[in-house]
């Protein structure tokens, strides 16, 4: 896969990475991104990911969603952020933020299209917000 470094994924981009990563997605980190893809509007928080996945609070969530990200973010090619830890480039690669007091996370359209043509989570909950 080509290194991705000015530009957001594309969802083929997303598709074929994530084929790659699925057997070393852990079963936590499924919990959430099923959580997440059938959230009304795909839109959810890192408080209700970690219920979802049985975590004690959001960092455990936090932490498994960066966890994937590295993987993502490997199997995508993309280049570290320049002064971020790399497991938070997940938000930067599948979601985007939406100030809520807990801040909503809403999984963004060519990753969410990715997971939908894996048919990995059956079909999404509710509209897709815009």
């Amino acid at each position: 896969m080509s290194k991705i470094r000015d530009r957001e994924p594309t969802r083929a981009e997303f598709r074929e990475a994530l084929k790659l990563i699925q057997t070393e997605i852990r079963s936590g980190q499924m919990k959430m991104l099923r959580a997440h893809f059938h959230a009304r509007g795909q839109e959810t928080t890192s408080s209700k990911l970690a219920r979802a996945a049985k975590y004690k609070n959001y960092r455990g969530a936090n932490l498994q969603y960066g966890l994937f990200g590295t993987l993502l973010r490997s199997a995508l090619g993309v280049p570290r952020a320049l002064g971020r830890a790399p497991q938070l480039n997940v938000f930067n690669l599948i979601v985007s933020w939406h100030p809520d007091g807990d801040y909503g996370l809403r999984l963004k359209p060519a990753f969410f299209e990715a997971v939908t043509d894996l048919g990995w989570f059956g079909n999404p909950a509710g509209p897709r917000l815009r």
